[in-house]
């Protein structure tokens, strides 16, 4: 997925919301979730388990389910090799609802 666009999650996949996708990052490193990998890209305490993370990026972004089976917060379980994957890791940070996906040694709204 390219562009500044914003997406939402439901029974039927991924689809765009409308919204610019340019709120400001509100994710801080001193709340990250421990299930994170270590690198640059985390999610905090602020997450709601909406699983946007998981279904745009699967293979940085994983759901952590909680004793029922469902789905609770999410985490970053591997973390980006390439400049691709770099920018899909930035483009969910953007679209996260929650603001819960950082990116460590940026300061809130700094996009690289």
């Amino acid at each position: 997925m390219t562009g500044s666009s914003c997406f939402s999650l439901d029974r039927q996949g991924v689809t765009p919301c409308g919204n610019t996708g340019n709120h400001l990052s509100m994710a801080r490193s001193n709340r990250k979730r421990s299930r994170n990998a270590p690198g640059k890209y985390y999610a905090d305490d602020q997450c709601i388990g909406c699983a946007l993370c998981a279904a745009m990026a699967p293979a940085h972004f994983r759901e952590n389910l909680n004793g029922d089976a469902r789905v609770d917060s999410a985490y970053a379980w591997c973390q980006r090799r390439t400049l691709t994957e770099t920018y899909l890791c930035r483009e969910t940070m953007q679209n996260c609802p929650a603001a819960a996906i950082g990116n460590a040694g940026l300061t809130p709204g700094a996009l690289s």
